[in-house]
């Protein structure tokens, strides 16, 4: 599943709004997603995103993070189908109709406990719609479970406030967001990254990473594998960022650098195009279909890769400066916040009239 992002909430930018009427006015809308921390639903930019959009399309929205803060509705709508159940029941109850969305990696399904998958084998059969947020994985779980109503929807950015800066970029600055828990650094390739910060820093020697993120079980970890590369003076873990910092630092950066043996989709990708960084990351999961041609390619995930992609990136001014305008051009024209939120507004009109 996508990481949650190292920010805290979105603003609202007016360049983003919508001026069309509020086609679903009036509906009741019951948002759930079983998180922890009830803060994550403000600063997870898709969670907060979806939550915002539904509003604008003059939904009533009640948020709900268990099962005892469920509430009557006209559509219930959920992220994620582990805990898509609790809902569910109550939505079947009622008969009203659920959209349930998010991603599974599919590939690690047949790693999950056993009840675990049969809830996640509930949901999918039981849904209204499944709303797929790339097309990857819609086609991985649609080949190996049986999906009722899948549809592709994928995630947005709002490209009023994610958009090049003024400030001129800098040469040797690289910036990337992980959420810190050991096992998702690992999918998304620090240690490699830090043993590919030697090379780099051996022909840049001004070279930076700052690494944004919760500092969860995986920080000391990947803190003591920089100490021991002696490239700890290089390599910045800031934790949690707020927005406008996270901002800031994707219209400053050289590059922003995440490779990655999976994504669900890769949100922090689509918002470092937005604000105009040049991407280095993997064609892996849903990640082609986010940078099209417009990101540097890393050839595998290994130090020396990574180095050799990063190192094109940076000496290569007139390289940077096509993927940055590529990768802007893309967000704006694919992924804009008006994507999602049509599409939201026509599925929940086709769950309400039963098609």
């Amino acid at each position: 599943m996508p990481a949650p992002s190292a920010i805290a909430a979105p603003g609202t930018d007016a360049s983003e709004t919508p001026a069309h009427p509020r086609p679903l006015a009036g509906v009741r809308v019951c948002f759930y997603n079983r998180v922890k921390d009830r803060q994550q639903l403000t600063y997870v930019s898709h969670f907060a995103n979806d939550i915002r959009l539904l509003r604008e399309l003059g939904c009533d929205v009640h948020i709900a993070t268990r099962a005892i803060e469920l509430r009557p509705a006209d559509v219930y709508f959920v992220w994620w189908w582990t805990w898509a159940f609790q809902p569910m029941l109550l939505a079947h109850l009622l008969r009203r109709p659920i959209i349930v969305t998010g991603a599974l990696h599919a590939h690690q399904f047949a790693e999950r406990p056993v009840v675990e998958r049969r809830l996640i084998e509930f949901a999918f059969r039981h849904a209204s719609t499944n709303l797929f947020i790339s097309e990857s994985e819609m086609a991985d779980c649609t080949a190996m479970i049986d999906v009722r109503h899948p549809r592709h929807v994928p995630l947005v950015v709002d490209t009023g406030r994610y958009t090049p800066g003024s400030l001129p970029r800098s040469a040797h600055e690289l910036f990337t967001v992980v959420w810190m828990t050991r096992g998702n650094g690992e999918r998304k390739c620090v240690p490699e990254m830090l043993e590919a910060m030697v090379r780099i820093r051996s022909e840049v020697p001004e070279a930076r990473l700052t690494i944004a993120g919760e500092r969860a079980d995986g920080y000391p970890v990947f803190a003591e594998l920089a100490r021991r590369l002696g490239i700890a003076d290089a390599v910045d873990f800031i934790g949690v960022i707020d927005e406008s910092e996270k901002i800031r630092r994707m219209q400053t950066c050289a590059a922003y650098l995440q490779p990655t043996h999976f994504e669900g989709f890769g949100a922090a990708i689509l918002e470092a195009m937005s604000c105009g960084a040049p991407v280095v990351t993997t064609a892996t999961g849903s990640v082609p279909q986010v940078v099209g041609t417009c990101a540097e390619l890393v050839a595998a995930n290994t130090a020396e890769a990574i180095s050799t992609s990063v190192l094109r990136v940076m000496q290569d001014p007139h390289h940077a400066a096509d993927l940055s305008a590529r990768g802007r051009a893309r967000a704006t024209s694919v992924f804009g916040l008006d994507t999602r939120r049509q599409a939201l507004g026509a599925i929940i009109r086709e769950v309400l009239t039963g098609r």
